[in-house]
């Protein structure tokens, strides 16, 4: 997959889903060397000073070489951050993905990817 087909897909979702599309960005996996994808909420003061405007998905550029099950269970996992505004211990956010058959990060089956 490309990144354009990930922005596809998660736009896709957040219409199926009736949620407003994220801004989305990727690093290079070398910068999220344990994370898949993290969610930012708009509003929400980060390191005291940072506040932003739009909702904010960054996935890890290796993402794009995981298998397509993989990225649609990331996909879903952080825009479901999105809508409950919850942290993955957090009880709305763990019933939220029970209630909709979404992986917690602890239940997802690593797979080893050769790049």
């Amino acid at each position: 997959m490309t990144k354009n087909d990930i922005i596809n897909l998660t736009e896709q979702v957040c219409e199926t889903w009736e949620t407003k599309l994220p801004t989305i960005k990727f690093l290079e996996y070398k910068y999220m060397e344990t994370t898949l994808g993290m969610a930012f909420l708009s509003g929400k003061t980060y390191k005291k000073n940072l506040k932003l405007e739009n909702n904010l998905i960054i996935f890890n550029d290796i993402l794009l070489h995981y298998p397509f099950d993989k990225i649609i269970q990331v996909i879903y996992h952080e825009l479901a951050h999105l809508i409950t505004g919850k942290g993955d211990n957090e009880w709305e956010f763990e019933i939220f993905c029970k209630l909709n058959n979404i992986p917690l990060s602890e239940d997802w089956e690593e797979e080893e990817i050769v790049c």
